[in-house]
């Protein structure tokens, strides 16, 4: 249900626009992708142009059509995430956390700067597209064996929002907290939304971007099928792997022999 509400004369007359808006500024990077690790990595990656598309091999794809895409091979969330969790968590979620961390790190927050923090007016806002989908498509498959075989955390760690509240919950911040998902454009809003926050006095400092994690079997279909219409084309069609000199403009190829 959607409702629209406007707001009263009354209210409205009161309104009055500020007299100097609050100035945002980015002051630490982190990010989990393809192209690397770190801001540096992944910023020279990007200007020399090379591809982050490579042959899936978090899983056997080989009946698939479908059998590259942008997979992250070098994670890990030593120092990061605690064991325990990390073997319970959807890769969405531990790409956030990571992300979210090193983006602290990189921007000198230090522990004895976070303890000066006003953690009322500390905020997390990132967002995801498709959420925890390995973790409910592996309850799932557990579910045809038995319901004690499934993940008793598979419903909350699905869910898009999570990823922002554990990070939270991490940190111990108490300001703006939730997710949007409105597909390629989910970080984007996002980051919009955290500056907005800061512009309004509503929190002084925000972490905010996008996770996803999608690169399963039930997520490759679509791309499966937007794969086999191309090929009905004869569009984009490769006999090798030439990732390195074909993967641009985000095209997905296909191997036909």
């Amino acid at each position: 249900m959607a409702v629209a509400v406007y707001p009263g004369e009354a209210i409205a007359e009161k309104r009055t626009s500020p007299t100097k808006e609050r100035r945002v500024f980015v002051t630490g990077i982190g990010v989990e992708t393809t192209l690397g690790n770190d801001p540096d990595t992944f910023y020279n990656n990007l200007l020399e142009g090379v591809s982050g598309i490579s042959e899936i091999e978090a899983f056997d794809c080989a009946a698939y059509p479908t059998r590259i895409a942008g997979e992250i091979k070098y994670f890990s969330t030593d120092g990061w995430v605690a064991p325990k969790l990390a073997k319970r968590m959807d890769k969405f979620m531990l790409y956030l956390l990571c992300a979210g961390k090193k983006a602290l790190a990189n921007g000198g927050m230090s522990e004895e700067v976070m303890s000066q923090l006003d953690k009322a007016k500390c905020g997390v806002l990132i967002g995801s597209a498709m959420g925890g989908m390995k973790v409910f498509s592996d309850s799932v498959e557990a579910l045809m064996v038995s319901y004690r075989k499934m993940n008793p955390f598979c419903v909350p760690f699905a869910t898009t929002n999570m990823g922002s509240a554990m990070l939270a919950m991490d940190l111990g911040w108490m300001g703006p907290n939730y997710s949007i998902s409105i597909a390629c454009a989910t970080s984007n809003y996002c980051i919009l939304n955290a500056a907005n926050h800061i512009i309004r006095g509503e929190a002084d400092v925000m972490l905010s971007g996008g996770s996803d994690a999608c690169i399963i079997p039930i997520g490759n279909l679509p791309l499966q099928y937007r794969c086999g219409v191309l090929c009905s084309a004869h569009y984009f069609i490769v006999k090798r792997w030439a990732l390195s000199s074909t993967s641009r403009n985000f095209i997905c190829y296909v191997i036909k022999d």
